[in-house]
């Protein structure tokens, strides 16, 4: 595996000395490629994998997934009543990423980093489901309003 994974890692900028470094030996990892925005390295207990993100998505290595590029940021993300649309939860957890759906368009929604709410848009014709905390199809997703 990592025989066909070090050509790639060459070409995208990596040194093969520093595969072994930056894969740690124990637990799941996601690193950026330089230049490479779509494409990603996920390290399981210290083995390197290459990947792709989904067409429309690039990698966000603060997050480590692909996430459809941030076309607001929390401080875009407000109404004219109280400020805010959401409210991102104190017990931030760099693990797991906490996903809101907007509350009135059921195709947007925010993922919180660090207290802060990045509102992401899904893909034309699919609604946040909240369930899967992914992008889905209208009819598989409990939105009833309709944006």
């Amino acid at each position: 595996m990592i025989k066909h994974l070090l050509p790639l890692l060459l070409c995208a900028g990596l040194a093969a000395a520093t595969i072994s470094s930056f894969c740690p030996a124990e637990g799941i990892r996601r690193f950026s490629l330089p230049r490479l925005t779509t494409r990603f390295v996920q390290c399981t207990d210290g083995i390197p994998t290459l990947n792709e993100c989904e067409p429309g998505t690039v990698f966000d290595s603060r997050l480590e997934l692909c996430a459809v590029p941030v076309v607001e940021t929390a401080a875009a993300a407000t109404d004219d009543s109280s400020g805010r649309i959401v409210e991102c939860p104190d017990d931030y957890d760099p693990e797991r990423a906490t996903y809101i759906r907007h509350p009135t368009l059921c195709d947007v929604y925010f993922i919180c980093v660090g207290g802060i709410a990045h509102q992401q848009n899904c893909p034309p014709g699919t609604y946040f489901n909240s369930e899967l905390k992914v992008c889905d199809l209208p009819e598989k997703v409990d939105c009833a309003i309709h944006n």
